[in-house]
C-alpha cells in the first residue's frame, strides 16, 4: 500500500490496550485491521521503520481530511517526530 505516513509520541496506551512503544502503529481501522504484521519503508529510501504492527487508531477514528494518511508511526521522541515529519511510505502487508 503506497501513501502518506506522519509520525506521534503521546498516549501509554494503544486503541488494543497495549502500552505504547515503537513499532506500533496508528491506523483508520477500516483500512488497516487491528492486530495487522507490516514492514514500513519510505519512497525515497531513506527511512525504514521496519516490522510494524496496526495496534492504535489516533485521530483516524474522526479524520475528515486527506484520506491518503495511511498511518501514523509512533517515535519515541518528539524531535524523531519532527525529524520524521510526514513521508511517502510503502506499507508491506506481512
Amino acid at each position: 500500500i503506497v501513501g502518506t505516513a506522519s509520525a506521534y509520541h503521546c498516549g501509554t496506551r494503544t486503541a488494543t490496550g497495549k502500552a505504547v512503544k515503537p513499532g506500533y502503529v496508528a491506523v483508520n481501522p477500516k483500512q488497516i485491521p487491528y492486530h495487522t504484521a507490516m514492514w514500513i519503508v519510505s519512497n525515497d529510501g531513506k527511512y525504514v521503520y521496519g516490522y510494524a504492527f496496526a495496534e492504535d487508531t489516533g485521530g483516524f477514528t474522526k479524520w475528515t481530511g486527506s484520506r491518503a494518511t495511511l498511518c501514523d508511526l509512533y517515535m519515541p521522541t518528539d524531535a524523531m517526530c519532527t525529524q520524521f515529519g510526514r513521508r511517502s511510505v510503502t506499507i508491506y502487508i506481512l
